[in-house]
């Protein structure tokens, strides 16, 4: 009778934590769930000249935003899974650079083009693309990044239709960063530099630092579960690392990653730096949260960005 009730105890249990963790994998790859406003907002902490500054950037900014959206074409590639991929691009002739921005997680294209503007004057021409299950591109789920990077691969092969001497860089954002790395990973023909911003190394290590403080030791049989349902539902890999990605590439890399981050734990760029063994620098700016870097002391953002670039040959 004990040995009855013990069964049906582990079985509730068991019940329980695939229930949670399907819970998880609906939230997190489920575009209907996720598609949401962005939770991080400036923390209270934060030095007050900083929290102005950042808030003053992203309204002056947001002009920008508006104005290349309504200046760039739109474009449209099918995926190597059949879905139509949207995006926006602008061509300047005045060299052969390229640099593809890539959004982050419930973001769009439009969330990228704040740096368009920089970019554009230093010659480069432009595409913003939607991810997967983002903005105008189809797909009903994300991947975090591992399908993502092979339309990033079709996104090139279109450049290369434009410009068959097109240098491309691509500029990624906290999932768009992790899609920019596995892409670098397979070191694909054209790429001559990353920039990663706010990445992390793996989806799996970024949600057991997010819920372990609310689940406890539960955190690791749930995230183990949501892992080989995500893999069944949606081909995802929750474990796959940028890691592995930083020690296989050859292209050079810049590593940006705000040390006030509470969403991806800084200490995730330093062992991405860390993993990569070519060329490379690291920013990591004290006061900026996830994904404010580019809001915080603009001038240095953008030199750490061209100083990069321009010590690998890379100008207009």
């Amino acid at each position: 009778m004990i040995g009855k009730i013990i069964l049906i105890i582990l079985f509730i249990i068991l019940i329980a934590l695939i229930i949670g963790a399907n819970h998880l994998v609906n939230k997190a790859c489920l575009r209907k769930y996720y598609m949401t406003d962005d939770p991080i907002k400036i923390s209270k902490e934060e030095n007050k000249k900083a929290k102005q500054e950042i808030s003053a950037n992203k309204a002056r900014l947001s002009k920008i935003e508006d104005y290349y959206m309504d200046i760039m074409s739109p474009c449209t590639i099918k995926s190597f899974d059949g879905l139509k991929l949207y995006g926006k691009y602008i061509k300047n002739d005045t060299s052969n650079n390229w640099v593809i921005l890539v959004h982050g997680y419930t973001a769009d294209a439009k969330s990228m083009l704040s740096l368009a503007d920089e970019y554009y004057k230093k010659g480069f021409s432009i595409l913003a693309p939607d991810q997967r299950a983002h903005g105008q591109s189809e797909g009903a789920y994300t991947s975090f990044g591992i399908k993502e990077k092979e339309d990033m691969k079709a996104r090139i092969s279109w450049i290369k239709e434009m410009d068959k001497e097109a240098k491309i860089i691509v500029h990624g954002e906290s999932m768009g960063a992790a899609t920019t790395m596995f892409l670098a990973a397979d070191n694909p023909d054209n790429l001559v530099a990353f920039i990663e911003d706010c990445g992390y190394t793996s989806f799996y290590a970024m949600q057991i630092d997010q819920l372990k403080g609310d689940l406890g030791v539960l955190v690791y049989p749930i995230t183990f579960i949501a892992n080989i349902i995500g893999k069944i539902r949606f081909s995802s890999d929750f474990y796959k690392s940028n890691i592995d990605s930083m020690k296989n590439t050859k292209i050079p890399g810049l590593f940006i990653h705000g040390k006030s981050d509470r969403l991806v734990p800084v200490k995730m760029c330093f062992d991405l730096y860390k993993a990569h063994k070519g060329k490379k620098s690291l920013y990591t700016p004290t006061p900026a949260d996830h994904a404010e870097c580019k809001f915080y002391d603009q001038d240095e953002y953008f030199r750490q960005i061209f100083e990069f670039l321009e010590g690998l040959g890379i100008r207009d």
